[in-house]
């Protein structure tokens, strides 16, 4: 059955000749992400409480588990990423000029990544206190556990973004994937123009090849951002293709595999196999943002959109707030949890939009003028 409901209120639909052809930019997609960030957020919260607690066991066991799936939620920032930075070029709809696009990333990465370790370390020197962390878990109780006067040339190579190899759990444990992400960024123009050039059946033959070879190490999750990129290159047909099945029959696949470790209780959450599950999962879940759609309608709604725009630095951020209330309120331990969960999403999201309107978006527009500046300079175009 195909899904006929009312178009997104975000986005025109632009026909050529027979085909139709979707606006660059999906609104629904910012929404996904920060949702997505959300999902991070409530899974960490969850890695701070004791295993023997039987509020937490019982969420554990429960649907509400597949809503704190922070692994998975990582999964679909690649496959999201790989789509979205080779949407327009795919289809050489533009050149891709590879200084421009380089210059981009950096200014879009890096300067929240930096101010996410300088308010890092600013909380752990001065409102974090190790003493009162003993209520909480092994794992919470591991981070934040080093003396800056000590671990100072450590520190400093985080600022590198994994240019220099760095202890990944040091300042704050989410930065494996902005690592992974920076690699990926300087990997995926190349990724871009073999996409183009090789047919469908070569594309999935590669996919498999970077699936299986680079599966399981996370700094070289290659496979899930292949598959964003296949993604955006065979969008249409894979439109078409989804068309056929009622919405919920699509949700319902797209849950379970992108759920597929919390609902067969699956132990380890690295292996290939459950990896490109969930990569599979979230594919489906991003195609259904991009047709029209009352899904796709909610997913642009402006509340969900604005907290999809702040998702970069909440996601960023959510570490350090979490430990430095879990010190806070670790002396009721009974009623902390509510404190704890209430305080760092409020003062997260507060300090996220701050961080999105003074210093993402100003460095994206310093990266823009930069690139119109030096254009001249940019003869590399793929």
């Amino acid at each position: 059955m195909p899904i006929t409901i009312a178009p997104p209120r975000s986005a025109s639909l632009l026909k050529t000749g027979s085909s139709i052809r979707f606006p660059a930019h999906y609104p629904a997609l910012d929404s996904l992400r920060g949702l997505a960030a959300l999902s991070v957020f409530l899974g960490h919260f969850l890695g701070t409480c004791n295993e023997d607690n039987p509020l937490i066991q019982a969420i554990r066991k429960s649907p509400i588990a597949m809503l704190c799936n922070a692994s998975s939620a990582v999964l679909l920032f690649f496959v999201l990423s790989g789509f979205v930075l080779a949407l327009p070029y795919i289809n050489k709809e533009r050149p891709l000029p590879l200084l421009s696009f380089y210059v981009k990333r950096v200014s879009r990465i890096y300067p929240a990544f930096a101010f996410s370790i300088i308010l890092a370390l600013f909380f752990q020197q001065y409102l974090f206190n190790a003493a009162a962390m003993h209520p909480f878990s092994g794992w919470i109780k591991s981070l934040w556990t080093w003396d800056i006067r000590y671990s100072f040339k450590e520190i400093r190579k985080t600022f590198g973004l994994g240019i220099i190899p760095f202890n990944l759990r040091i300042v704050n444990p989410v930065f494996w994937s902005l690592v992974v992400e920076m690699k990926m960024s300087l990997l995926l123009p190349f990724f871009v123009l073999i996409a183009r050039k090789l047919n469908a059946p070569l594309n999935i033959l590669l996919l498999l090849v970077l699936i299986f070879k680079n599966g399981i190490n996370s700094g070289t999750l290659f496979g899930l951002f292949y598959m964003g990129i296949l993604l955006a290159k065979y969008k249409d047909n894979l439109l078409s293709f989804i068309q056929r099945f009622p919405p919920l029959i699509l949700i319902g696949i797209a849950v379970v595999l992108y759920s597929t470790r919390y609902l067969f209780h699956l132990e380890s959450h690295r292996g290939v196999i459950i990896l490109y599950m969930v990569g599979m999962g979230a594919s489906i879940f991003i195609l259904m943002l991009l047709q029209p759609s009352r899904i796709a309608n909610l997913f642009s709604s402006k509340p969900l959109h604005l907290f999809g725009k702040w998702s970069y630095s909440f996601y960023l951020l959510h570490i350090p707030f979490l430990l430095v209330f879990c010190t806070l309120f670790s002396n009721n331990y009974t009623l902390s949890l509510i404190y704890i969960l209430a305080c760092t999403f409020i003062g997260t999201t507060l300090i996220s939009a701050v961080s999105y309107q003074y210093i993402e978006l100003p460095f994206l527009v310093l990266g823009k003028r930069l690139v119109e500046k030096y254009k001249r300079y940019d003869h590399i175009r793929l």
